[in-house]
């Protein structure tokens, strides 16, 4: 019998011209199952990681799958070195060197982080005081990698972070977050104006002027955050970006003293609220992917210039999709997981509805 696991959304920013994943997905509600692993990139499945390494992409769905810039279809692989019953991927990253991927045996009662170079695989190194669970890169204003961090799961439901030595792969000792404890795994970092900021599923957001020295920033708009980017191409220049649980974003240009919030986003359906997570670029546009709270997911929404200083959000426009091709798909009312931008192809993780992948003619289809 599979035993229960936490899983949460970890969020993730860009990498370089390659836009990139952090991957998982993690329930910050309740407790689920983790499902059996496919042996085929299916419809129906959850997208837990995306990413591409040399000329070939990478997508974990508790089995790690595979498909270079020439080949027609996906192919799953089981490397060797992960060793015996190690067979589930519950995380997966990368930059420009290395795949990095949070690997299980069935029942998830072990876990360990593997790091693979493009040609071996092999077991990143560190003393944890818990199961490894997501990795998370940290993504400056101009897309590329300054850094890794590792959530370890300890036995009394806390979490301890780790930075990651990108040029070995292996794991440093835990980062200090001050006199704050965190029960839940980063969902996303980033670095930019000379600091390092990280948000966790909570809505708690952290700053410090190093990689693994960190202190909570105290903010007045009273609503949990997802996403933090400091992408010099967004709607406000030299600004730090973070989603919001109300469905608004808000953004700071003196790094996290004062912020200034968006107006409120108002659903086309009267479903469920936004919870905004995923924040990329599409098309010239900043797009967010949006985790709902009901019984539908609120697929992508555009992050615009308000016609001003500002940023709003708006629904997705011609400018960045064919809209009446997403509006067909099951993309439309997904919840978004993960994403990829790989050259003239937007790949797009859900959770339960598989991988979507857009082309230059800007229509959606399923892969």
């Amino acid at each position: 019998m599979l035993k229960r696991s936490f899983l949460a959304l970890i969020l993730v920013l860009f990498a370089g011209c390659t836009y990139t994943n952090a991957g998982i997905f993690y329930s910050i509600e309740k407790e689920v199952f983790i499902p059996n692993a496919s042996d085929s990139l299916k419809n129906n499945i959850t997208i837990t990681g995306l990413a591409h390494l040399g000329n070939t992409t990478y997508v974990s769905a508790y089995s790690l799958f595979k498909k270079s810039d020439t080949d027609s279809d996906w192919s799953k692989l089981v490397p060797s070195e992960w060793g015996s019953n190690f067979n589930r991927v519950l995380s997966l990253s990368g930059d420009a060197f290395r795949l990095y991927a949070v690997v299980s045996n069935s029942d998830a009662t072990q876990t360990k982080l593997m790091n693979f170079n493009g040609t071996t695989w092999a077991q990143s190194t560190g003393s944890l005081t818990g199961k490894a669970v997501t990795v998370t890169p940290i993504y400056n204003n101009t897309g590329g990698v300054d850094g890794m961090y590792l959530s370890v799961h300890k036995s009394d439901n806390t979490y301890v972070i780790h930075d990651i030595d990108t040029t070995t792969g292996n794991i440093n000792a835990a980062i200090s977050l001050g006199s704050e404890a965190t029960t839940l795994p980063v969902q996303a970092a980033a670095f930019g104006g000379g600091f390092y900021f990280l948000t966790f599923g909570d809505g708690r957001l952290f700053r410090g002027s190093t990689i693994n020295n960190l202190t909570k920033l105290n903010y007045s708009f009273g609503a949990d955050l997802g996403a933090v980017s400091t992408l010099n191409t967004f709607p406000v220049s030299s600004a730090v970006f973070v989603t919001m649980a109300n469905g608004r974003v808000a953004w700071s240009t003196d790094n996290g003293s004062t912020w200034t919030q968006s107006s409120p986003y108002t659903k086309p359906t009267n479903d469920s609220p936004l919870r905004l997570g995923l924040i990329f670029k599409l098309h010239g546009v900043t797009v967010a992917g949006s985790l709902a709270q009901g019984r539908q997911g609120g697929g992508l929404i555009e992050i615009v210039s308000d016609g001003g200083t500002g940023a709003k959000i708006q629904a997705l426009s011609s400018s960045t999709t064919d809209t009446a091709n997403y509006n067909s798909t099951e993309l439309s009312n997904s919840t978004v997981t993960s994403f990829l931008i790989q050259g003239t192809k937007t790949y797009v993780g859900t959770m339960g509805k598989g991988l979507f992948r857009q082309d230059s003619d800007k229509k959606w289809t399923w892969e």
